[in-house]
């Protein structure tokens, strides 16, 4: 988590800006369940938070200025006392018993809902920062956000987030899978010939709807299962190809045919997994491996 880049990144405050009171020595108890969501309502987009491009250990990111019908699963950590009272990317301080969360490419401040696939809990959360920059994370809530997601004391969980549209806030009851535009097919970087066709995302069901894949708002359950995808492919050659050199260093890669517009494509993805540090140590692998693109996918 990297609380303050943007602003750095402008030649505002550096990484140690502060206002107020060192941050404590460590979060307060608090009654998550009292702490009410975020409430979306348009604002305009941040000055520092929002640059064509920016760049973090080696890795460049280019945030969106619009994210209508954004919609991703992945894993979830948060971020608390040591960044307490920093200037997040928004220029807002960050405050970790407020609802928000950050994000690396949404546009900031936008409104999502956070679903925890585990145990079905709900949160809405002001996105206003930048990160999470460690591999294999999609998105880093505030101390509060996880612990009413259920998912502070594990350190990760696997989420769906899908963006509110913050002036027609209500989320609508969608019966079966929708597309996240603009959101690309994870492809290989050494095999140019994957096709950058997007790929089906299945969305949560709407706030109304407590049960999320057949988990109960509260009931602990074992993390559903998911995949690492490194490729979707036109070509079903170059998907074995790299099917067959993932497989001198890694179990279980499979080639998974799928329908994109219409177009037949070929993916490749390492799985499944039950839990996060598996996953971890298999990202570490690909990166030694010269793969540094991948996304969480759960169908």
């Amino acid at each position: 988590m990297v609380a303050t880049l943007p602003i750095a990144i402008a030649g505002c405050a550096g990484p140690a800006a502060r206002d107020g009171e060192p941050p404590p020595a460590a979060p307060r108890e608090i009654d998550a369940r009292r702490v009410p969501d975020a409430v979306p309502h348009p604002e305009p987009l941040s000055k520092y938070g929002n640059p064509e491009s920016y760049e973090v250990m080696g890795q460049r990111y280019f945030p969106m200025r619009a994210a209508y019908g954004f919609v991703e699963r992945g894993i979830a950590s948060w971020y608390g006392p040591d960044f307490h009272g920093k200037r997040t990317s928004s220029g807002e301080r960050y405050d970790m018993y407020r609802m928000t969360a950050a994000h690396k490419t949404l546009p900031i401040p936008c409104y999502v809902e956070v679903v925890n696939l585990q145990n079905g809990r709900r949160a809405v959360l002001k996105v206003n920062d930048r990160g999470p920059f460690k591999d294999n994370r999609v998105i880093d809530l505030s101390y509060i956000a996880a612990r009413k997601l259920g998912i502070w004391q594990k350190g990760t969980g696997l989420v769906e987030v899908r963006l509110i549209d913050a002036a027609h806030p209500i989320v609508p009851n969608i019966a079966g899978p929708r597309r996240a535009p603009g959101s690309p097919v994870i492809a290989s970087s050494v095999l140019p010939e994957a096709t950058g066709a997007p790929e089906p995302v299945i969305a949560a069901a709407p706030s109304a709807h407590p049960d999320v894949a057949g988990a109960k708002t509260g009931n602990l359950q074992a993390t559903p299962p998911f995949f690492l995808q490194v490729g979707a492919f036109v070509e079903l050659g170059n998907a074995e190809r790299l099917r067959a050199r993932l497989l001198a260093s890694l179990r279980d890669v499979h080639v998974s045919p799928a329908d994109s517009n219409g177009q037949a494509v070929y993916r490749v993805r390492v799985g499944p997994f039950t839990d996060v540090v598996s996953s971890d140590q298999v990202v570490q692998k690909l990166q030694q491996l010269g793969i540094d693109q991948h996304r969480v996918v759960t169908d």
